[in-house]
């Protein structure tokens, strides 16, 4: 896909000269009926936005891109006017996603791309950190507080302490804020990609914070690899909220954390139950699991995905122990049973009449190809 590229300086830029003309000199040469929008460097700032939406009238497909991590996710104000269709957010890091457009279903297809401690519901992050200093300064420490010496400056590791608040909330019992209620109209959100780092995280955070919006998903493309650890808490949400996904169609699954297969080895029994599609891509090493025998039995059972139409059934991903976070290709021996392995499901699916076709291709540049051995 073609973007429309904009640079702009955001909210920590906001008070110098040019912050405005910056922006509005890239736009004289940029039609008003732009289609695809990527915006980089910063999420724009309040001021930024208003430029934005008086000057595009027609922005279907939206990516927004952070250069740095650490500032503020400043997605608000995104042009409610704007037709969206598709939203990206790539590469932030423990902030409060608030646009109308996530949080009441506006926009049909989310991506939600390589970000990390994403959050739905809560604090929005400039809050968390004046909390954070009021409790170190009234004495009680956070795990993140950090200290050099007995009488240096106490450091604030900001990452460390929106991840203690993401744990505190996971725990707690669910409640709809305001910003989350159900919209008065049809909630128009249909797909969700979640990419790696804690992708099973954020999946949970979202259902808890909006589960009208994730209970209507019909196609789920999630990938876990390992690149972000998830609490067994959070692992055990996921295996609940899973299967409840009741008008889920598609399931497009890359699922393979090497530091614990309890809940891989045994995915069979989360599938949601009126799937007609499902891609799933697993480690190699899944038919060396005491539970390779269930997969087998359980694909035999008429009553596992009864409305299943299209099979994919990849094992090729490998790992090797001291480089977790890097797709290592499997030795030959070990793919080639894998993928011995496979025939009778392949063959059971068949006589199912189910249609068993290649893996979807990845086109992210990062999540690594399928293993063209297999």
């Amino acid at each position: 896909m073609t973007y429309t590229s904009i640079k702009v300086q955001g909210p920590p830029e906001v008070s110098k000269s040019d912050h405005e003309t910056h922006l509005q000199a890239q736009l004289q040469s940029i039609p008003k009926t732009t289609k695809e929008l990527l915006i980089t460097v910063h999420t724009p700032s309040d001021p930024e936005w208003a430029i934005l939406g008086a000057h595009f009238s027609s922005v279907r497909i939206l990516r927004l891109e952070s250069h740095n991590r650490e500032y503020k996710l400043n997605n608000k104000l995104i042009p409610l006017h704007w037709p969206l269709q598709q939203l990206t957010l790539y590469s932030t890091f423990g902030q409060l996603t608030q646009t109308p457009f996530v949080r009441k279903g506006l926009v049909g297809h989310l991506i939600l791309f390589y970000d990390y401690y994403l959050r739905f519901k809560g604090l929005p992050n400039d809050k968390l950190s004046e909390e954070e200093q009021y409790t170190l300064r009234k004495g009680p420490k956070f795990p993140s507080a950090k200290f050099n010496k007995p009488n240096d400056k106490k450091l604030v590791d900001f990452t460390s302490f929106v991840a203690d608040h993401m744990h505190r909330f996971l725990g707690e019992t669910l409640n709809i804020e305001p910003e989350n209620e159900p919209p008065a109209g049809p909630i128009n959100l249909h797909t969700l990609e979640i990419w790696e780092y804690d992708s099973v995280d954020v999946f949970c955070r979202m259902a808890m914070a909006l589960p009208h919006l994730v209970e209507n998903l019909q196609t789920l493309l999630l990938r876990y690899t390992g690149m972000g650890k998830s609490e067994p808490l959070t692992m055990g949400c996921f295996r609940a909220f899973l299967p409840a996904l009741t008008n889920l169609k598609t399931l497009d699954l890359k699922f393979a954390d090497f530091g614990d297969m309890s809940t891989v080895e045994i995915m069979y029994k989360f599938f949601p139950p009126d799937l007609t599609t499902l891609f799933f891509r697993g480690p190699a090493l899944l038919i060396e699991s005491e539970h390779w025998a269930d997969w087998l039995r359980a694909f035999e059972s008429p009553d596992l995905l009864p409305q299943l139409q299209r099979l994919t059934f990849v094992l090729d991903i490998h790992y090797e122990y001291w480089c977790r976070e890097v797709d290592i290709a499997a030795p030959e021996e070990i793919l080639g049973r894998a993928r011995e392995a496979c025939e009778p499901p392949y063959e059971i699916a068949r006589k199912r009449g189910i249609t068993i076709e290649s893996i979807p291709i990845d086109d992210d540049g990062q999540a690594g190809p399928m293993d063209d051995r297999w």
